[in-house]
């Protein structure tokens, strides 16, 4: 913005198609759909290294203690 000259709104455009254009090409490149067979697979992988049974989680239902500053509490409030 500084740099070129231009104006706050224009900037936040400019930024929204950047970051939309980045999301729309590298998300079937990162954000893969894993097949049930890759699932298996990577379970098993993990499994041969750590020894621990073919089971598998998503972090989103699990509580993970945070250690919270003193200051702004409500950023920190569990929502769950």
């Amino acid at each position: 913005m500084y740099v070129y000259d231009i104006g706050l709104s224009i900037t936040s455009i400019i930024m929204r198609n950047c970051c939309e254009t980045i999301r729309i090409q590298l998300r079937p490149l990162v954000f893969l759909k894993p097949t049930l067979t890759r699932i298996k697979e990577i379970a098993f992988e993990f499994e041969a290294l750590h020894d621990i049974s073919f089971k598998l989680r998503v972090i989103n239902d699990s509580h993970i203690l945070i250690l919270v500053p003193s200051y702004d509490l409500v950023a920190y409030y569990n929502r769950k």
